[in-house]
């Protein structure tokens, strides 16, 4: 918030200048330099040393760390005509994933009775009887969560009627989704992915004064953004899972209705990239000119304008680009 000089929120607004959005928006103007340095600092801290430990008499297990912290700087380049604006934040912390083994502190434990010890024997069959390098994972525990924002800003006094900005922000954040694994799959943490955003952003505005009553706005923006769905160990896999039943049923091939997934009383388990996360991605660049011009003429303002805008999207998926594998037992696997 510190890099924020104002903003503003507009309910369903009229003006013929606003569009390509619906409902309400929001006008933001990032802080501007002045003829004097200024700056400001600050960090917030958390563990679990700092949290509760228990809920009643129960003792909680805490697993919670948070840092956030972050800077401003303003000032002159050149006295009364150029000036800079910097600003950056970050944010990390951590997620816990509730469900897991019994006895591992988990909230949830899997359902059926699957142990520790079913998971190990399956992790254990791949890694000595399969030629293969890839690193299947384990049960997840914890997990980070990171955000990152900075931006940067020149004001220009050209004149006494002429002011231009040049703004550049950056964003990036990046979580681990978890809803792979449920108390009926054990998900490994290869089966997971990372959920990432990243937004670049840079945004030229020249603001004229010709006369009294005529002015002028011109901008040009160019954005790139990124929504990733990467698995942590890459994308190079195919998914697989594991029934955890010891033997396969009695029914073979297609006429068996269990020959695809586990008879009742069983769970899953599986690792390997999610099969939905093969070839998964979202990117979108785009250019942005606005011009406008405002006269006034007593109480009645007349406004005249030009908008263009030119997108490149590149969006990719493709389920089971890698294959999936299905074991009806931990025997077949």
């Amino acid at each position: 918030l510190d890099a924020v000089d104002q903003f503003s929120i507009a309910a369903v607004p009229t003006d013929v200048e606003n569009g390509s959005f619906t409902g309400g928006a929001m006008n933001m103007v990032l802080r501007s330099g002045t003829n004097r340095f200024h700056g400001s600092a600050f960090v917030n801290y958390l563990n679990e040393g700092l949290v509760g430990r228990h809920i009643g008499n129960t003792r909680v297990p805490q697993v919670i760390s948070q840092k956030n912290y972050g800077a401003t700087l303003q000032g002159p380049i050149f006295q009364d005509k150029l000036f800079f604006a910097l600003a950056y934040e970050t944010y990390e912390s951590s997620g816990s994933n509730g469900i897991g083994p019994a006895g591992e502190g988990f909230a949830t434990s899997y359902q059926n009775g699957l142990s520790r010890a079913t998971i190990n024997s399956v992790l254990g069959a791949f890694n000595s009887g399969y030629a293969s390098k890839f690193a299947p994972g384990d049960v997840l525990t914890t997990y980070p969560i990171t955000d990152k924002k900075y931006s940067a800003k020149i004001d220009w006094n050209i004149n006494d009627n002429h002011r231009a900005s040049l703004t550049y922000r950056h964003s990036e954040s990046t979580t681990t989704a978890t809803g792979n694994n449920t108390s009926l799959l054990a998900a490994m943490s290869s089966d997971l992915y990372l959920a990432s955003y990243r937004d670049n952003a840079v945004t030229l505005d020249v603001n004229s004064d010709w006369t009294d009553k005529f002015s002028t706005t011109f901008r040009a923006t160019y954005r790139d953004w990124d929504k990733g769905q990467d698995p942590p160990t890459g994308q190079n896999f195919s998914q697989v899972t594991i029934c955890a039943q010891p033997t396969p049923d009695a029914g073979s091939g297609a006429t068996d209705p269990n020959a695809f997934s586990c008879a009742a009383g069983y769970n899953q388990i599986r690792f390997g990239p999610d099969s939905n996360r093969h070839a998964n991605q979202l990117n979108i660049e785009e250019a942005q000119f606005q011009f406008g011009g405002t006269y006034v003429s007593g109480p009645n303002r007349f406004k005249f304008g030009y908008q263009a805008a030119h997108k490149d999207v590149y969006n990719v998926f493709l389920p089971n680009a890698r294959g999936s594998y299905y074991f009806d037992s931990i025997a077949d696997f």
